[in-house]
């Protein structure tokens, strides 16, 4: 005899030990044991006791039997659509702090427009790089393209206004650092940014007050500053040995700032902008994908449902339940129908 055809024999634990265990599987979670499981459902059955009493004015024990056990079935109803809310409740709020199940139905939305959504999504903003305000960047973008457009221009930086004021408000710089110099570096550190894609981070960057020295450490800064010592040096070198080995050479201050600050020309500065156009798109599509996140998130809410194995599980509660509240009314109206008329 097969396994299977044994289990559709079996008619349950044959011996005293498994008939006690198996009596107690519904004490497990209470829900259709006959006696109450906490005080709070001891008091809601007695409340429905006395709620049926005043209505049915029970004359006999086996009337107040059953008013005992329908305001019990009652009672255990209600627990049960307790225990179905508080579950949908908790997957309601997993969901509602797991914004990946949410980016997985919007395949789209990806890289860095995914790391802007997803720090709006849990900030309640999004934080542009170096302080930026959406105001400024979209000036700034604006002044880049209309810089595009042109096609010669002496002197760029009469055509970028807003970046220029923007440059010139970053702390962090040496007050004879030039624009092109500071342009350089920003747009280094923006491109830094957006290669990141989705691990966008410019919010916990801010909080954590690493958005001085264009996220670099001050240790790092240190560094900065014996390299370019370290490159005038060798700038000096470099004379030398143009001049002879065993001459020496004094050069000059100007001499070395003329090396260090190059200046950019137009085509150079337009390039370099461009960063500020791309973060600004990303920005725009980041807010449209945000909407669309709040609006997928809002229908996930209201579609949430249980496991189909916890639904059916309750369900079957909910059947058993109703089942012995049914009966338990029809017989508590057969009894009163019995009653010897005064």
């Amino acid at each position: 005899m097969s396994d299977q055809s044994k289990m559709r024999r079996s008619g349950g634990p044959k011996s005293a030990i498994g008939k006690a265990n198996s009596s107690q599987n519904s004490l497990k979670h209470g829900i259709t044991s006959s006696v109450a499981r906490s005080v709070n459902e001891q008091s809601l059955i007695d409340s429905f006791v006395k709620e049926l009493e005043d209505f049915y004015d029970p004359q006999s024990p086996l009337e107040k039997l059953q008013i005992q056990r329908i305001a019990i079935c009652r009672a255990k109803l209600a627990k049960l659509y307790e225990v179905e809310g508080a579950r949908l409740e908790m997957r309601s709020n997993k969901l509602e702090h797991s914004t990946e199940s949410i980016f997985k139905e919007l395949p789209h939305i990806k890289g860095v427009e995914k790391g802007m959504v997803h720090e709006m999504a849990v900030f309640g903003q999004l934080i542009l790089p170096l302080g930026l305000t959406s105001e400024v960047l979209k000036k700034i973008a604006q002044e880049a393209l209309a810089l595009e457009a042109k096609n010669q221009v002496k002197d760029p930086w009469k055509l970028l206004p807003s970046l220029s004021q923007f440059l010139e408000q970053i702390i962090e710089f040496n007050i004879n650092e030039s624009l092109d110099s500071r342009l350089d570096i920003v747009c280094a550190y923006i491109q830094k940014v957006l290669d990141e894609g989705d691990l966008y981070h410019e919010h916990l960057k801010l909080t954590l007050g690493s958005n001085n020295h264009f996220g670099l450490a001050p240790e790092d800064v240190i560094e900065e500053e014996d390299e370019l010592d370290l490159y005038i040096k060798q700038s000096q070198e470099k004379l030398r040995q143009k001049q002879g080995a065993n001459k020496k050479v004094k050069v000059t201050p100007v001499l070395i700032e003329e090396e260090k600050t190059q200046d950019l020309n137009a085509v150079d500065i337009l390039e370099q902008s461009k960063v500020f156009i791309d973060l600004y798109r990303y920005s725009q599509e980041a807010q449209k994908g945000f909407e669309q996140f709040m609006q997928t998130k809002s229908l996930m809410l209201k579609s949430v449902t249980l496991p189909s194995n916890e639904s059916d599980l309750l369900m079957r509660y909910q059947t058993t339940l109703e089942r012995r509240l049914s009966s338990a009314i029809g017989e508590l109206l057969a009894l009163q129908r019995q009653r010897l008329p005064k």
